[in-house]
């Protein structure tokens, strides 16, 4: 991962991460939105109560990352300056761990995820010598994506309505090290 101040480069021109700022709170919104479409488009609501429990659901996810994951870096991804998605991850001591990797529907299929699993989270594993860890919906169509990165699905728990995933880095001497 290459940090450049307060920004994370990558190596496709004009793709950048950012901190997430207090006025981001109607984009983040807006990208919760569009990755959970899958899941609540076919729900027998009108939209302004979709709407209403999508809300809920976000503000209940990222309280509880806030909250469960100390070492929680939240970014926004910007295409030549213009918000595209965002990745939410932690530097756990002995893991990094992806929560969300989200991207707006103009922006999925381009690469920019790709490059940023890539770029960020290898990138880190590798430095740290540390396993990266997420999970995914059955559905989620970024599976494909995953299979081809050599991210790995884990043997479902019973009751996870989630896939759990891993990759590890390979071994090249790289030291294991706390957050950074």
């Amino acid at each position: 991962m290459i940090r450049d101040g307060d920004r994370i480069l990558t190596t496709k021109p004009g793709l950048t991460l950012r901190p997430e700022r207090p006025d981001d709170g109607a984009l983040l919104f807006q990208i919760f939105k569009a990755s959970k479409a899958l899941d609540f488009d076919a729900m027998p609501l009108p939209q302004a109560q979709k709407d209403f429990l999508l809300e809920r659901q976000h503000i209940s996810q990222l309280y509880n990352w806030r909250h469960s994951y100390p070492f929680l870096e939240q970014w926004i991804a910007e295409f030549d300056g213009v918000p595209v998605g965002r990745l939410i991850f932690s530097l756990e001591p002995d893991q990094i761990l992806v929560h969300d990797l989200a991207m707006l529907p103009g922006r999925l299929g381009v690469g920019g995820g790709k490059t940023i699993i890539k770029d960020v989270i290898f990138a880190e594993a590798i430095r740290t010598g540390k396993i990266a860890r997420a999970s995914v919906a059955p559905l989620n169509p970024v599976r494909r994506l995953y299979a081809r990165l050599g991210i790995t699905e884990l043997p479902s728990e019973f009751g996870s309505v989630m896939i759990g995933l891993e990759w590890r880095p390979p071994h090249n001497g790289a030291r294991q090290s706390g957050p950074a």
